[in-house]
């Protein structure tokens, strides 16, 4: 009997931590990072996606990579306000 092994694609987003490094936040591990990584990570996802709406930036997003551009967005923005509202 044959061993099938099924694998998921991955979605996530890549950021350059503080050594220059590419990383990748997964949905999963967002919970795990700090707010100045979030925040500098939604800055960057706000800026490209503005960039794509008025055509400044080369690549066209599919459907689909604009639907998990808008997803992490509004999840990451989630994120931060919970943490606003756990510190007070």
């Amino acid at each position: 009997m044959k061993e099938i092994m099924v694998k998921r694609a991955n979605v996530g987003l890549i950021y350059e931590n503080n050594k220059k490094e590419k990383r990748v936040i997964d949905i999963k591990e967002i919970l795990t990072f700090c707010d100045a990584t979030l925040k500098r990570v939604l800055e960057k996802v706000k800026r490209f996606h503005l960039d794509v709406k008025h055509g400044y930036a080369d690549q066209d997003l599919s459907k689909d990579d604009a639907e998990h551009m808008m997803f992490y967005e509004e999840y990451i923005q989630e994120r931060l306000r919970h943490h606003d509202q756990m510190r007070r």
